[in-house]
């Protein structure tokens, strides 16, 4: 028999079968004995030892989806630490990119307009949402400085995405709150409300009618208010005669478009409307637990009306408020002796209400006692990520605004809303300031902390270390922050973008380039980044800085060959570029048309030989430049002339070839034959035979 054993049972386990199963990154020895019995293994000399390295299990995407025209679905194998893919809720620019690619024939993506992203619960789903639909295709890069919760760097991933939105939109169904007289109607994807009408309001039930301010309510388009995704309309209908309410209204809606432009089948859509006060059971206590240093927090399965009360094992009575947000959490504010109070305490929670509910459900009119533990998180805030932006300040004659954003690992609470940070200055001259003050406005939510810096102070282009102190941010609990040092950098822009290239030109030495002209000196990586161009209908292959002087800048595109296809004016787009040493901020995306000739080279389209001893060439246009072949039989060169007219080339031989034995013509070094334009012929090795 085999006995399978491990020396490293804490990394791996082995079962009789000898399948390993890993329990943690490490290395074991596994071990195989041949035994005539089990008892016998331990003293066998027959054995072989096998050495095994157990990896950590890599982090990847496993799928990227357009969930519909304004939705993009990332899932990974992991939970994702929030702060690698989100600076609050918008994309973290650094670890994630979504770009607008051109297809196949040239045709640049619609741009997608500001895109906002949430991670679900449970970590593994970043769901993003664009302003503007998805029509076209996207590349998608996920960078490896994106990390698991455990701290694990991502695989990283790029794909492009296609889609382009021909559905019709309809209406999915309604949804009436725990009021059961707000009304949510739901659409199929995201939805343009500009024009939209609200042509026909009727009851379902033929046999019912309906007040006439019910029938009104219901007919204002403005009455009905959009989501922030445009997939729903909500409209309140607490004011409805009882007598309207638990009908059901079937509303028809005109001049509505899904993003993507279009429209519904019939031209219109019928959603139906209903409220519902119908009596139900009280709500129950979910849960009932400490969230803060000053706050219990309840939970319940319905939306609360009355907010009821808690009773401490201090004796001490405290009301509830419910949650502004969510009508479903009563919050509990503990006074200053009660938030002493640690452990396991006994807590009598009773009297709330919901709506609607039963006359015979008394099941909150008295007191319901849970045991919560009182003790408290000890950790501290932690600062996660940090970024500097600039914004105009518009009331402010477009002065510029220095924005510092700081994202913690948790909610977080202001000591103060305004102070100074010490910081040292490294300036672009190199001159240092060690003790450089920096005043600050500030502003909170959530776990995200943004800062407005001084600009009389954050004056001088250079690197800050910045010194936050101890106590900046609290959590919930009153746990302080740490001191952190945080390292920015503050540019000699002000804000001030590059201006627009001055000209755009086919080069007049060769058609398949395009000579972009900047009046300042730019920025390599983002002037040699062949994205921030576009050609409409061309596809660029390249684009490098050729020239670079405080005079201006030259950047060449290269186009693939036969990329113009017609002689015409085309739309250019350029975005992105940035001045030289981050003299400017990127540029404003730039729009213009061009004209361009075709850049597709003449082609051959006969060889014929006329005898006794002439060849002629025929293009598909005319011709220019310099013809030179080699014509040979049998390893004799035959060519001694050469002319160009029109389309053809005239080959004259300096003898009478074979007649039925085939010439071979091949271009020489010295061939340059090109079109009006300028595009050279690429011409390959042809044959022809020689007949009378």
């Amino acid at each position: 028999m085999i006995t399978y054993t491990t020396d490293n049972t804490n990394c791996a386990t082995v079962d009789k079968k000898g399948i390993v199963t890993a329990l943690k990154p490490g290395i074991i020895n596994l071990t195989a004995t041949a035994s005539l019995t089990k008892a016998g293994a331990s003293s066998s000399l027959v054995k072989d030892t096998v050495k095994i390295q157990i990896l950590e299990k890599s982090a990847g995407v496993k799928s990227a989806v357009l969930s519909d025209t304004t939705t993009l679905t990332i899932t990974f194998n992991s939970a994702i630490d929030e702060s690698t893919v989100l600076d609050g809720d918008e994309l973290n620019d650094d670890n994630v990119s979504l770009k607008a690619m051109t297809d196949k024939d040239g045709e640049m993506a619609d741009k997608l307009g500001d895109l906002t992203g949430k991670l679900s619960s449970d970590g593994k789903t970043l769901t993003i949402t664009s302003e503007n639909a998805f029509n076209g295709i996207y590349g998608l890069h996920l960078s490896d400085s994106i990390k698991t919760a455990g701290g694990t760097a991502l695989t990283e991933y790029y794909k492009e995405l296609e889609l382009h939105d021909t559905k019709a939109p309809y209406f999915k169904d309604y949804d009436v709150d725990d009021t059961g007289l707000i009304v949510t109607l739901t659409f199929s994807e995201a939805m343009d409300f500009s024009k939209m009408a609200v042509s026909k309001v009727s009851l379902v039930k033929s046999s019912q009618t309906a007040e006439t301010a019910t029938l009104s309510l219901l007919k204002t388009k403005t009455n009905y208010v959009k989501s922030e995704d445009n997939k729903s309309l909500t409209i309140d209908l607490t004011g409805i005669d009882e007598d309207d309410q638990n009908k059901t209204f079937a509303v028809v809606f005109s001049g509505l478009k899904d993003k993507a432009g279009n429209y519904p089948k019939s031209s219109i859509i019928t959603a139906y409307v209903a409220t519902d006060t119908t009596e139900k059971s009280q709500a129950k206590l979910k849960t009932l637990t400490r969230t803060g240093y000053y706050t219990l927090t309840a939970t319940f399965s319905r939306s609360i009306k009355t907010p009821g009360e808690i009773v401490l094992s201090n004796g001490k009575t405290i009301e509830g408020e419910v949650d502004k947000d969510d009508r479903t959490i009563v919050n509990f504010t503990l006074d200053s002796t009660s938030a002493r109070l640690t452990g396991s305490q006994k807590v009598s929670i009773g009297y709330w209400d919901s709506y609607n509910v039963k006359d015979s459900d008394d099941s909150a009119d008295d007191y319901t006692k849970k045991t919560v533990n009182f003790s408290v998180d000890t950790d501290g805030p932690e600062l996660k990520t940090y970024k500097l932006t600039k914004e105009e300040d518009t009331k402010e004659d477009d002065e510029i605004k220095y924005i510092l954003t700081l994202t913690y690992d948790k909610t977080v609470i202001l000591t103060d809303d305004s102070g100074d940070f010490t910081s040292r200055l490294d300036t672009v001259d190199d001159d240092i300031y060690p003790q450089k003050k920096l005043s600050y406005t500030a502003t909170v939510k959530d776990k995200v902390v943004t800062l407005e810096l001084d600009e009389d102070q954050f004056n001088e282009n250079g690197t800050y270390t910045i010194t936050i102190p101890v106590g900046f941010v609290k959590d919930k609990f009153n746990n302080e922050s740490e001191k952190k040092q945080i390292t920015i950098k503050r540019s000699g822009s002000d804000g001030t973008e590059l201006p627009a290239p001055e000209s755009i030109e086919q080069s007049s030495d060769d058609p398949n380039v395009i000579l972009v002209n900047f009046e300042n000196k730019v920025d390599k990586a983002t002037a040699e980044d062949e994205d921030n161009y576009s050609i409409l209908g061309v596809k660029i292959s390249k684009a490098e800085l050729v020239e670079n002087t405080s005079n201006g800048a030259t950047v060449e595109l290269t186009l693939k060959e036969g990329a113009i296809e017609v002689s015409a004016t085309y739309a250019v787009t350029i975005k992105g570029i940035k001045g030289y040493n981050d003299s400017y901020t990127a540029m404003e995306e730039y729009e213009t048309t061009v004209l361009l000739n075709e850049n597709e080279g003449p082609s051959i389209t006969k060889v014929a030989f006329e005898y006794p001893d002439t060849i002629v060439i025929t293009f598909n246009e005319d011709i220019k430049g310099t013809a030179s072949f080699s014509v040979t039989q049998g390893g004799n060169e035959f060519a001694e002339d050469f002319e160009i007219d029109d389309d053809t080339v005239t080959i004259t031989l300096s003898d009478d070839p074979e007649m039925g034995k085939s010439l071979k013509i091949t271009p020489t070094s010295a061939n340059n034959i090109t079109d009006e334009d300028g595009n050279k012929a690429v011409i390959s090795t042809k044959y022809v035979t020689p007949k009378k």
